[in-house]
């Protein structure tokens, strides 16, 4: 399933690999990513959000590109879980062609 999101662009924000202890005190290692915040704004205010995206993800130079609070329209593919549902970006348009 898809869907799509206007949102005002923040930041993109990297994230390198390490290690963290879970509950059972063993490592857990995880990869560079990088984190896409944006603001969301409706009816009930402003809301921060914040998009995990795989640090060879084809969005990362479109956004690097980007300058702060520029309005843009993210695709999603919207993935589900027994746990939740995720939306995981696909693609990055401008809100004035959307």
């Amino acid at each position: 399933m898809k869907a799509r999101a206007k949102f005002k662009y923040k930041e993109l924000r990297r994230t390198n690999a390490g290690t963290f202890k879970n509950d059972k005190g063993e490592n857990v290692e995880y990869k560079a990513s990088y984190k896409l915040v944006a603001d969301e704004i409706d009816s009930d205010g402003i809301h921060e959000r914040i998009f995990k995206l795989d640090e060879n993800s084809e969005l990362v130079p479109q956004l690097q590109k980007l300058e702060p609070y520029t309005d843009i329209v993210i695709e999603f593919d919207v993935k589900n879980y027994a746990s939740g549902i995720r939306l995981l970006p696909i693609a990055i348009g401008n809100s004035s062609k959307q």
